[in-house]
């Protein structure tokens, strides 16, 4: 149902736009087509061989659509199933404005605002737990604390971001911190904090992504983000994990 759906959508550009130029054909099939591919579930969780080919079949007849010689950079040459988003920072800006907005109408004071955005990163984080893990890795991650956190320092960052986080420490007062910094992390670039909220952090987001998904892997833990070299992520894990973890360094 969803590749006839859009199928569909792509038969009727053929009929509309038959005789135009390569580039209006690219841009019609990147605007009404690729959205809803993209859109759909079996692309962000390709568990089935056949729905992936089944969408790769609507690709590669767009590609055919276009008859002209097209650069190995296009939109058509792009897999649906393993292709990396590239999502533009104005819009990214402008929607994580409009999420920050959403969860402060609905708050009254700087504490809720911070705990209902972490909410809303751990229902994101949730989900990059089978991104990362299920399509990226082939099902394997990692049970020791350390590469777990390594793992969200480097893998996470680089999906989440485009680059690794700054630095990654441990507490020399308490086994249980860790602190992942980031100096200047993007979630807070294009947010214009008021002076009556001078100490709202909108990192709390990406803490609720961290959170979700040591939890969502068996590494419970509680993540805050704070105001410190720029702004750092405190992770404090439980006890039971810190003793599974020497159990397993014992081995």
């Amino acid at each position: 149902m969803v590749v006839a759906k859009r199928r569909r959508a792509l038969g009727m550009l053929g009929r509309v736009l038959n005789g135009v130029s390569c580039e209006v054909q690219e841009k019609a099939y990147g605007t009404m087509v690729r959205p809803l591919l993209e859109y759909a579930a079996a692309v962000w969780d390709p568990y089935v061989e056949v729905e992936v080919r089944e969408l790769e079949k609507v690709k590669r007849k767009a590609a055919r659509w276009v008859k002209a010689v097209r650069p190995r950079t296009s939109i058509l040459d792009k897999s649906l199933s393993r292709g990396r988003g590239e999502v533009n920072l104005s819009c990214y800006a402008l929607l994580f404005s409009e999420l920050v907005q959403y969860c402060q109408n609905r708050v009254s004071t700087v504490p809720d605002l911070q705990n209902k955005l972490a909410e809303m990163g751990q229902e994101v984080g949730v989900k990059f737990i089978d991104l990362l893990f299920v399509r990226e890795r082939n099902c394997k991650r990692e049970n020791k604390l350390l590469n777990m956190l390594l793992f969200i320092k480097s893998t996470l960052w680089k999906a989440l971001f485009g680059r690794e986080a700054d630095k990654l420490e441990h507490s020399n007062d308490d086994e249980r911190t860790y602190y992942i910094i980031e100096k200047d992390p993007v979630v807070n670039k294009f947010i214009s904090v008021p002076k009556d909220k001078g100490s709202l952090n909108c990192a709390m987001f990406t803490a609720g992504i961290i959170e979700a998904i040591l939890n969502g892997c068996g590494f419970s833990a509680k993540v805050t983000a704070h105001w410190h070299k720029g702004t750092t992520y405190m992770v404090k894990f439980e006890d039971a994990i810190i003793a599974r973890d020497k159990q397993l360094e014992d081995r």
